[in-house]
């Protein structure tokens, strides 16, 4: 019978545009819903990376890591580059083992909280069982309530179907550092005269690095910088002058001068911007 049918609208030139026309418009019907379905899907992975950036920026404050795993596939691998304001970069590639040791370490220190906040989905695409999501974001950084760093971060996840949901199988960020306001600062010593030192402290200080001068001078357990003096007890530990009492104004162990210099800056003149000194070399002046 179906093939009847097929012989009689085809049988006339008027029977055969009206089966043509009925072929274009069921063409149309399928294309238009294999359109509507993939929007919905689209729009659904959307709602899958956005749910992920929102968890994520969360995590330091719940402390939720299973949270953000729920979102990863166990085969996922990373490429990440990080840039700060000195203009190093650093590319790292990654893995399901090595976010969860990230994670580890973020909960591990104390008072780390991280501000991550979503700025712009530029591109959302899917191909059969493979969806990627190209966005944008900012992040800021605070420990102990002070403000240590901001920047920016480009994207790109891509997610494959596991069990009929979405997951993450791979991502790669682009990190800028764009300001630092605390972190590792980078101390020089030069040999002076007088018993004493010059230290060339580099500090960040928001989008650059700044270069300080200070003169230490030595004189038996007494350590004299920029006219105020600080106790080195038994040249074991450094102490804020005055102090009665063992623990009283501890600022902290050093067996060297250099050791020393690196507490008062650390604990006193840049404390407030740096977190550790590195010393990088030491010199004659």
């Amino acid at each position: 019978m179906p093939t009847l049918i097929f012989y009689y609208l085809i049988s006339s030139k008027k029977n055969m545009k009206i089966y043509l026309a009925i072929l274009i418009l069921s063409s149309l019907v399928g294309i238009f819903n294999a359109t509507a379905q993939n929007k919905g899907e689209e729009e659904n992975l959307k709602n899958t990376a956005q749910a992920f950036v929102e968890t994520y920026g969360k995590f330091t404050q719940n402390k939720d890591k299973q949270s953000v795993l729920n979102f990863m596939s166990e085969k996922v691998t990373a490429m990440l580059v990080n840039t700060n304001i000195q203009g190093t970069v650093q590319p790292f590639t990654g893995d399901y083992a090595g976010l969860v040791e990230y994670m580890d370490k973020l909960l591990s220190v104390d008072d780390v909280m991280l501000q991550y906040k979503l700025t712009k989905i530029a591109r959302v695409a899917i191909v059969g069982e493979i969806g990627t999501v190209l966005y944008d974001a900012e992040y800021k950084i605070e420990k102990d309530g002070n403000y240590w760093s901001k920047g920016f971060e480009t994207v790109y996840l891509v997610f494959k179907k596991e069990k009929g949901n979405w997951k993450i199988i791979h991502y790669t960020t682009l990190t800028m550092e764009d300001e630092k306001l605390r972190g590792d600062c980078y101390c020089e010593f030069f040999v002076s005269s007088a018993k004493g030192y010059i230290a060339r402290t580099i500090i960040p200080s928001g989008k650059n690095y700044d270069a300080k001068l200070n003169t230490f001078l030595f004189n038996e357990t007494l350590i004299t910088v920029d006219g105020k003096e600080y106790e080195w007890r038994d040249k074991k530990e450094v102490h804020l002058k005055g102090g009665t009492t063992a623990n009283e104004g501890l600022l902290g162990d050093a067996k060297t001068e250099e050791e020393a210099i690196a507490v008062v800056l650390k604990q006193v003149i840049y404390t407030a911007n740096c977190a550790e000194i590195k010393i990088r070399k030491k010199g004659k002046k």
